[in-house]
């Protein structure tokens, strides 16, 4: 269920996957991660699946034309932030709102940072897109 890429690390999971889903869907996707590794895999997994949903998400529903990604830390934080060039999105308070109409993927991507103690947000970018970002601490796993 985790991708072999994932063994390399999450930076270079991430070319992986935006190398492969730019060319499956035709928008250019670009990837900043300025950080080091040692996340734990569930964690790692997470970020991953979340990148994965948000492009797919960015072209079927946005029509983005070109996606980034920007995967850093900040202080206790480790920030994963996905931005698009589609028509944007107003998102619902509670996306449990979006599963019971079908959609699935927010809700998806939100209980899947609520199991590792972190926080998924999405909002309408200024002018036009989506920005759905994710954040994480090491002291959210104990908590």
């Amino acid at each position: 269920l985790s991708p072999p890429w994932l063994d390399l690390g999450l930076s270079q999971a991430l070319d992986e996957l935006a190398e492969r889903l730019s060319r499956q869907l035709g928008v250019k996707i670009t990837v900043e991660a300025d950080i080091e590794e040692g996340l734990p895999s569930e964690v790692m997994l997470a970020f991953f699946r979340v990148v994965q949903e948000s492009v797919h998400n960015s072209v079927r529903h946005g029509g983005a034309t070109e996606v980034n990604v920007r995967f850093y830390r900040d202080g206790e934080e480790t920030l994963l932030e996905v931005t698009d060039d589609g028509t944007g999105f107003d998102p619902p308070e509670d996306f449990e709102e979006l599963r019971v109409r079908g959609h699935r993927g927010l809700a998806n991507m939100s209980e899947r940072m609520s199991l590792i103690g972190g926080r998924l947000e999405v909002s309408r970018l200024p002018g036009g897109g989506t920005l759905v970002r994710c954040s994480w601490s090491f002291t959210s796993a104990s908590a």
